[in-house]
C-alpha cells in the first residue's frame, strides 16, 4: 500500500521563499560589481587629472619667464627726426609744441604696456587685394528710399588716412550737427559699435577714468565736439570748450557733422526750435518757406531767424530756416581740416555700413554684433524736452515722400529749389521736385486749403 504524503507538507514551489532568495543573491552580486567598477574608474580619472596638472606645472617651470617690460622714456627724452623737430619749431605757442611732441613721441614708443584696448569681438579685417583671396560678397543693400539715392553719402573720407598718420592713438571722432539733425543717434551708434584703441574700460568709474586720462593711460569717448556740437565750426577757433571735454586736443578730434534733409529738418524745427527763435504759421510750418510770403503774414520785420549759440556771444541772424541750414553746413563743407559729413538718413536706413566707414576713418574697428540703437534717436535733459523717437517710427516717417511734402506748396518747392545750397542738395540727394510733390499726395493742395496755410484766420501766430 502506497504511503500517503504527510499532511501539511507541500512540494517545493518556485513561488516560495527559496526561489526569492535565489533571485536576490545575483542582484546583490551585480550591485557589488558596479560599486567596485565605479571606484576603480574614479581612481583612474583622479590619476589622469593629477598627471595633467603635474605636466602643466612642469611645462610652466620649463618655460622661460617673459621679458620685462621696458620702462617708457620720460617725455622730451626721445630723439625725433629733423622734419618733426622743424614742425614743432613752427608751432606758434609752447603748449602746442609740448602737446605735438607728445604725439610724435607716442608714435615712437608704440602702444602702452598692458594694453587697455577694449576686448570686444570685432569684425574680421577685409583681406588684402591679390594673393588669390576671393573678394568678399557684396553687402546687402539697405532699404534706403529712392529719393535719397542708392547708398550712403559721406563727405571727407579722402582725408582719413592723412589724419590718422599725423595723430596718436588718443584720436577720437566727435559728433556735430545743427539742432534736430540726429546727433544723439550718431553718438550712440559710435559708442556702442566702434572699438577704439586706448579706450578706458567701461566698468571704471568716472574718477578712475579721469585719473587714468590725466596719466595718458587711456582716453574716454567725447559725447560731442569739444567746441559744442550745435555751434558753428567757427567756435572751434574761439577757445570755447564744453565742460568735461578740456582733456581732448582739438587736433586729435575728428568732427563728424550729421546733416538732415532740409525739408524734414525744418519741420522738426517747427516742433522744437531749441536755441533758434522765429515766427511760424501755427498749422503749416515750415510753409511758407519764402520769407517774403511769411513777411506778408507776420510783418516784414518779423520773418528773420535768430540763434543764440552761446550766452557770451551775440546772436546770429538768418534770413530763414533754409538760410540757417545753408550757412551752418556750408562752413563744414568748405573746411580744410579733417572732418566728415554724414547723412542722418544713412544712419537711419543703413547704420552698419555708415558707422563702419566712420569708425575706420577714426582708426577703430566695428564690433561683430552691431547694435542698431532702436530705443530712441534722442535723449537727455539738454534737449529742451524733445520727444524720444524710436527707430521704427523714424523709419516709417522718413521713408514716406508724402510725409516729406506734407503741407508744402508749389511755391515752397520753387523757392526751395532756387535758394537751397545747390552743391549740398545735389551731393546729398536733397532736391525737391514739383512733379514728385504732386504725385506723392494728389490732395496736397486741398489739405493746405483746409489748414488755411495761405492765411492766418483767427489763429494767433506762434510767438507773435
Amino acid at each position: 500500500m502506497a504511503a500517503r504524503p504527510l499532511m501539511g507538507l507541500a512540494k517545493p514551489s518556485f513561488r516560495g521563499r527559496p526561489a526569492a532568495e535565489d533571485q536576490v543573491k545575483p542582484r546583490r552580486v551585480g550591485t557589488l560589481q558596479c560599486a567596485v567598477v565605479g571606484l576603480l574608474g574614479f581612481q583612474v580619472v583622479s590619476m589622469g587629472l593629477h598627471a595633467r596638472s603635474h605636466d602643466r606645472r612642469a611645462s610652466a617651470a620649463a618655460r622661460p619667464p617673459p621679458p620685462p617690460v621696458a620702462p617708457r622714456p620720460p617725455p622730451g627724452s626721445l630723439r625725433l627726426s629733423d622734419a618733426e623737430e622743424a614742425l614743432l619749431a613752427a608751432l606758434p605757442t609752447e603748449p602746442e609744441r609740448v602737446y605735438a611732441r607728445q604725439i610724435f613721441e607716442d608714435r615712437v614708443r608704440g602702444p602702452l604696456p598692458g594694453g587697455l584696448d577694449a576686448a570686444e569681438e570685432l569684425e574680421e579685417a577685409a583681406p588684402s587685394p591679390g594673393a588669390g583671396v576671393p573678394p568678399p560678397p557684396p553687402r546687402r543693400r539697405a532699404e534706403l528710399p529712392a529719393m535719397y539715392g542708392d547708398g550712403p553719402r559721406i563727405v571727407g573720407l579722402d582725408r582719413c588716412a592723412g589724419w590718422r598718420e599725423t595723430t596718436s592713438l588718443f584720436r577720437r571722432a566727435a559728433t556735430a550737427g545743427i539742432f534736430n539733425s540726429g546727433t544723439n543717434l550718431m553718438t550712440n551708434l559710435l559708442r556702442k559699435n566702434c572699438v577704439m584703441p586706448l579706450a578706458c574700460p567701461g566698468e571704471w568709474g568716472q574718477k578712475r577714468k579721469t585719473e587714468a586720462m590725466a596719466r595718458r593711460e587711456c582716453i574716454g569717448y567725447p559725447f560731442q565736439a569739444p567746441w559744442g556740437k550745435h555751434n558753428p565750426l567757427a567756435y572751434r577757433n574761439l577757445g570755447h570748450v564744453v565742460d568735461s571735454l578740456d582733456h581732448f586736443n582739438l587736433t586729435e578730434i575728428l568732427p563728424v557733422a550729421v546733416v538732415k534733409d532740409p525739408i524734414t529738418w525744418m519741420r522738426s524745427m517747427c516742433r522744437i526750435a531749441y536755441a533758434a527763435h522765429f515766427r511760424k504759421h501755427p498749422a503749416c510750418c515750415p510753409s511758407p518757406l519764402d520769407p517774403a510770403q511769411l513777411g506778408e503774414l507776420l510783418g516784414h520785420n518779423r520773418s528773420k531767424v535768430t540763434v543764440k549759440f552761446r550766452k557770451e556771444h551775440p546772436e546770429e541772424v538768418y534770413a530763414s530756416l533754409l538760410d540757417l541750414w545753408n550757412v551752418w553746413y556750408r562752413e563744414y563743407y568748405d573746411a580744410t581740416l579733417p572732418r566728415l559729413i554724414v547723412r542722418y538718413e544713412d544712419l537711419l536706413f543703413d547704420p552698419q555700413n555708415t558707422i563702419r566707414e566712420v569708425c575706420a576713418c577714426a582708426g577703430g574697428r566695428l564690433k561683430k554684433d552691431f547694435d542698431m540703437v532702436g530705443d530712441a534717436a534722442k535723449f537727455g535733459g539738454g534737449h529742451g524736452g524733445g520727444e524720444g523717437t524710436s527707430r521704427g517710427s523714424a523709419l516709417k516717417r522718413y521713408a514716406s515722400e508724402t510725409t516729406r511734402y506734407h503741407l508744402v506748396s508749389a511755391h515752397d518747392v520753387a523757392y526751395y529749389g532756387a535758394n537751397v545750397d545747390g552743391a549740398l542738395a545735389d551731393l546729398f540727394h536733397y532736391a525737391a521736385d514739383e512733379h514728385r510733390r504732386a504725385a506723392a499726395d494728389p490732395r496736397a493742395d486741398a489739405k493746405r486749403a483746409d489748414a488755411k496755410c495761405a492765411t492766418l484766420g483767427k489763429r494767433r501766430l506762434n510767438g507773435a
